[in-house]
């Protein structure tokens, strides 16, 4: 799987089969009581791919953190799950850098931050110039 350049124009590469019922993930009444998806990778490597650029898995484990949280979930909630900024990389990966963080600024800065992406978010900016 993967991504790969093609002359444009050239329409002999394009694949223009059809995949079988059973090339598909498919899930029924899950144990988990749920099932859960933000556009990760779900098919056996052994198959086909549906998409050809899938996310990383962060966002369905946070989806999965938050139906695990609790049983009944309301409209609401369901709102408020669509709208999650909470990083789980930044919140995994802050702590490891913290020994190498300097102790004012920055440093401080990235220390208290929520790990929630907003708009208006300073520290949130600044996690990303450290990804970079």
């Amino acid at each position: 799987m993967g991504f790969y350049l093609y002359q444009h124009g050239n329409l002999k590469i394009f694949w223009t089969g059809y995949l079988s019922d059973d090339d598909y993930k498919r899930t029924l009444n899950p144990p988990e009581g749920f099932i859960a998806t933000a556009n990760n990778f779900i098919q056996d490597p052994a198959k086909p791919p549906v998409n050809t650029y899938p996310a990383l898995p962060t966002r369905v484990n946070r989806i999965t953190e938050l139906l695990k949280a609790k049983n009944n979930h309301s409209v609401e909630d369901m709102m408020k799950y669509q709208g999650d900024t909470f990083s789980t990389i930044a919140n995994e990966v802050i702590p490891l850098l913290e020994p190498y963080l300097p102790a004012t600024g920055i440093g401080n800065e990235l220390r208290i931050w929520d790990r929630r992406f907003q708009v208006d978010s300073r520290p949130s900016a600044l996690w990303f110039s450290v990804l970079d």
